[in-house]
């Protein structure tokens, strides 16, 4: 069988890049951009990704852990993502994530580890 890496590629290319998934932690290039709290270029990323995607069709892009996108930017203090991530999907207020907790318990979970790690 022969595998032409370059028409891979460009099948690639046509799924959304939200969409594309790490296959360690099932985490999607909007779970990566949420990670990244300080910075604006990921900001406009995520903007304009949700702005032309729905997240509605693929279960809200839950990963391995159950963690949504809203999960993600709890856990990092993303507040710009969760007030936007919230408007437009407030039903992900309340998608549990495999341990059972919702986003809004997931509250600065970074930033706590963070600090028991230093201590």
């Amino acid at each position: 069988m022969y595998f032409d890496k370059y028409i891979f590629q460009h099948i690639l290319s046509f799924i959304p890049k939200y969409l594309k998934i790490d296959p360690l932690t099932k985490n999607t290039e909007l779970h990566n951009l949420i990670m990244k709290t300080h910075c604006n270029i990921s900001t406009n990323k995520i903007k304009k990704m949700l702005s032309i995607y729905s997240l509605y069709e693929n279960n809200y892009l839950q990963n391995n852990y159950g963690h949504t996108p809203l999960h993600v930017a709890y856990q990092y203090s993303n507040y710009k993502i969760i007030k936007l991530l919230e408007k437009k999907y407030p039903n992900m207020m309340y998608i549990r994530q495999i341990d059972g907790e919702l986003p809004r318990d997931q509250k600065d979970a970074y930033i706590k580890f963070r600090r028991s790690r230093e201590e």
